[in-house]
């Protein structure tokens, strides 16, 4: 009975996806193809040079729960600049009057006037500042990292309702971006070599494109050498309201229903945009449709700078470290655990840990991320067989689920949600109510109530921030057997209060009460501290949840050298960092168990060659116990698409120092054997009509498009490819985070749209041309549109023209024609008889003078020619008249 059912199941699944094939087939049988209106990102104006502390950022914009078109933004430190222009648009704002104070805007909660010398001025851009939007125009704006957003509510109306926002008109692209097709292939594989057991083996392939209205993606992993089954599969589509999912997926409502994974079909709808929810980047732990509350995941993942390092910090303690990846993704697994309140942020740093970070990213927890806009509606549900239905294990016995999810925002400062999950094992459905509430502009509470296997549970949040101060409080209670029969009568309390009397100096307040069937598990109320000294020495003191404190010291010691000193649990430990060269770094790390005398020390060196982060060396030692130990790793960044890393290790199993991306999660470091090589690669390819091309399929989703290619060099002489590693791709003539690697380039996680491609000349190598200033490129999602920019070399020619005499001829006209007798270019001597023309290809040509008729042959090959001289016969002075005198 199961297996049939499950046959029926998946044959409905074909069944569907091949109706909306096929109706999107008939259609584009019966009719003339049309291409879909996309959105356009075209500046004309080359911008004017940024000031150094400020960052471009190229995001999304959010008005009022809508999603408008992306642009260009502005960060410096906390605070943002967009466009003033933009914000006029989509507000639909016109000004009034101009006035002593300002200029007058009308509006529906009254007269706003803005002083407009407040604007600043960026890449020739009149723009405005979070906190100008905030004071004097009544609007709330803030950045969503998880949306890479800005997030704008406007609680007015514009005085003139008539007012409409101005449409850019659509414009034809250059470069189509492919429709129906395959977009890559992406394989991983790691082995691991133990010198006295069998190789471990791991392969995984993961593919995607597009088909029909939809994106598909398979993801296969497993043993090479034994049976590997897909693990992940969909196919999405979706509109501006709406989407739907076929394929694996997970219910992910709330924590306090269990998260079930099942194979079927999903749905979502909003009244303003789902893309808010579905426009996510690609989660390796999860495998979620819609983005309810993505800070409740275990993992942390992001975008850094490519090779630079991720270094994770819980309430302010370094708890680890990676080395970012060329496509500049960075993944801590594991992370968060139960309710967790510790302030959880990411460092990231551009190669070195000496340098200041480029920027904090702030992962913690916070209610606010459930909450939506006044009057946003979101409803979403699925219903199929729980598990995967192409895995064989999960046969023995199948049960079916369905589940609906409702969040609607019934004012601005309140949300309010329900939602019901229903297997067939259970008895009853599990129920879910909450609600969000902003308490003012500095509280927020959440209550959350649900009801599992016939017992309840709930959850009370509560938070606060000030411009000096924070408050969070978690607490939760369970009835028992709430998730299972076996589980106890839970009671937990967690808060964190933490204050900033003065910038150097963060005093925290951390305590927590456990309890597990009336039973006392950990109780405590601990305090906290962190204190910058000087810009030299920074000292802190943080208790863990054993209620054991760790004691550290970080002391700068020169601009090259740093050293940090810890204590916890009767261990010493200590770090000292050196920067030998701008490539080569030297880390010393020691620790000392005082209870046992043991000491373990260890020795890092990572070195750069060529001083980028495309090729990393790095050699170990460690001295434990009488034993030494020693290690050797080498990674390298073939081109955007393909990248590997060769390890091997003798006894470094109690050393520990920065994890790279290739190794970080790869390999358990704790059961890792005494001797071991280690290799991984990753290889992604693109697929388009011309074949195969290197690219990063991170960066591409449902919702996401790229732009891959290369620059081409048509007549290399003396430059490669290798010398276009510094020449910088920019998209509507600004630089994004770009991987580049000999002339390769991908630009990824775009959103659908057409955009101004250029090659910036400032680094491009002297000899070298564009033939095409710039290319119109379509971007669609789930699909890499493919670029191929011709570069040719250009050289010139110089000479010089005399008379008969030796002496330079002034203003002497010079044409340079081509075999077939055209013109090329034209040049003039100077002063002294010399001249020059530039700007010609490797070839044959003819220097003409046309005064006299007398030319040259030449031939350029891959330098600059010299010596391409004339001699000219001057006329002869004429004759004295006879019979005249000389005058004495």
């Amino acid at each position: 009975m199961h297996k049939r059912l499950n046959t029926i199941l998946a044959g409905a699944l074909l069944a569907a996806t091949a109706s909306g094939l096929l109706a999107a087939g008939g259609a584009r049988a019966d009719e003339p193809e049309t291409r879909p209106e996309t959105q356009v990102f075209i500046t004309e104006e080359t911008p004017a040079p940024l000031p150094a502390d400020i960052e471009p950022l190229f995001a999304g914009i959010y008005i009022n729960g809508r999603e408008s078109e992306a642009a260009i933004i502005y960060r410096k430190g906390n605070e943002y600049w967009i466009p003033f222009e933009l914000f006029l648009d989509e507000s639909g704002l016109d000004a009034d009057e101009n006035t002593e104070a300002g200029i007058t805007y009308p509006t529906t909660i009254g007269i706003i006037t803005f002083d407009h010398s407040r604007l600043r001025t960026l890449e020739n851009t009149a723009c405005i500042s979070f906190s100008d939007l905030k004071e004097s125009f009544r609007v709330q704006a803030t950045f969503d990292l998880s949306l890479y957003a800005a997030v704008i509510q406007i609680p007015w109306s514009p005085g003139r309702p008539d007012s409409t926002t101005r449409r850019k008109s659509l414009i034809e692209p250059d470069i189509s971006a492919p429709r129906n097709a395959l977009t890559y292939i992406g394989i991983e594989t790691d082995l691991l070599l133990d010198t006295r057991e069998e190789l471990q083996k791991d392969l995984l392939v993961e593919t995607a494109g597009r088909l029909g209205p939809g994106v598909w993606d398979i993801r296969y992993e497993g043993d090479p050498e034994e049976e590997m089954t897909p693990t992940r599969y969909h196919w999405t589509v979706f509109n501006r309201n709406a989407a739907a999912r076929a394929g694996t997926g997970s219910t992910e409502i709330y924590s306090l229903l269990e998260n079930e994974n099942f194979t079927g079909i999903q749905f979502g709808w909003n009244n303003r945009t789902i893309l808010n929810q579905l426009d996510f980047e690609r989660y390796t732990d999860s495998d979620g449709f819609l983005s309810m509350d993505r800070n409740q995941l275990r993992t942390i993942e992001g975008d850094g700078p490519p090779a630079g390092i991720a270094e994770l910090r819980l309430d302010g303690e370094i708890v680890a470290r990676q080395r970012i990846s060329l496509d500049g993704r960075f993944l801590f697994r594991n992370v968060r655990m139960g309710t967790d309140l510790r302030k959880t942020e990411v460092y990231l740093y551009e190669l070195s840990l000496r340098e200041p970070p480029v920027t904090v990213l702030n992962f913690t927890q916070s209610v606010q991320s459930r909450s939506l806009p006044g009057g946003e509606l979101l409803f979403r549900g699925g219903i199929g067989s729980v598990g995967n239905l192409l895995d064989d294990e999960n046969s023995d016995e199948t049960h079916y689920l369905a589940f609906t999810h409702l969040q609607y925002g019934l004012h601005r400062r309140l949300t309010v949600e329900a939602a019901l999950q229903y297997t067939t094992d259970s008895n009853d459905p599990d129920k879910l109510i909450g609600t969000v509430l902003s308490l003012g502009d500095s509280w927020a509470a959440a209550i959350y109530g649900a009801e599992v296997n016939g017992r309840y549970g709930g959850d009370l949040r509560l938070e606060g921030n000030g411009e000096r101060w924070s408050f969070a409080y978690w607490g939760n209670r369970y009835q028992e057997r709430f998730r299972s029969e076996a589980a106890p009568e839970e009671e937990n309390h967690a808060l964190r209060i933490s204050t900033s009397p003065w910038n150097s100096l963060n005093v925290n307040l951390f305590g927590s009460h456990e309890q597990e069937n009336g039973r006392l598990v950990n109780r405590y109320l601990l305090p906290g501290a962190y204190w910058r000294v000087s810009r030299f020495l920074q000292l802190s003191a943080t208790p863990n949840s054993d209620k054991e404190y760790r004691y550290e010291a970080d002391l700068r010691l020169s601009s090259r050298s740093d050293l940090r000193l810890g204590y916890q649990d009767r261990i010493l430990d200590s770090e000292y960092y050196h920067d030998l060269a701008d490539n080569l770094s030297l880390v010393v790390q020691n620790s000392y168990a005082l209870r046992t005398s043991d000491s373990v020390t260890s020795m890092f060196v990572d070195w750069a060659p060529g001083n980028t982060g495309y090729n990393r060396v790095r050699l170990g030692s460690s001295y434990s116990d009488n034993q030494f130990g020693y290690s050797a790793m080498w990674s390298r960044y073939v081109n955007t698409g393909l990248r590997f890393a060769l390890q091997y290790s003798y006894n470094m199993n109690n050393a520990s120092y920065l994890q790279t991306e290739e190794f970080d999660g790869l390999f358990d470091t704790d059961t890792l054997p005494q001797e071991f090589i280690g290799f991984t690669l990753s290889w992604d390819l693109g697929r388009s009509q011309s074949g195969f091309y290197p690219i990063n399929r991170t960066a591409i989703s449902h919702t996401r498009g790229a732009i891959t290619g290369s620059l081409d060099i048509e007549n290399p002489g003396t430059v490669s490819s290798s010398d276009l590693n510094d020449v910088r791709i920019l998209l509507n003539g600004r630089q994004l985070r770009q991987q580049q690697i000999s002339g390769s380039f991908f630009l990824g996680n775009l959103r659908p749209g057409v955009y101004r491609l250029s090659v910036d000349p400032e680094n491009l190598p002297l000899e070298l041309n564009v033939e095409q200033e710039q290319l119109l490129v379509e971007v669609v999602s789930g699909a890499v549109s493919e670029v191929r920019i011709p570069l040719f070399a250009q050289y010139g020619i110089a000479g010089r023209i005399t008379g008969s005499d030796g002496n330079g001829l002034d203003n002497a006209a010079v044409h340079i024609t081509d075999q077939e007798s055209k013109l090329v270019t034209r040049a003039r001597t100077n002063l002294f008889g010399y001249f020059r023309a530039d700007n010609l290809r490797p070839g044959t040509y003819n220097a003409v003078l046309p005064a006299t008729g007398q030319q040259q042959e030449f031939t350029i090959t891959d330098d600059y020619l010299f010596g391409v001289d004339f001699t000219v016969q001057l006329p002869s002075s004429p004759p004295e008249p006879e019979g005249s005198e000389s005058v004495r």
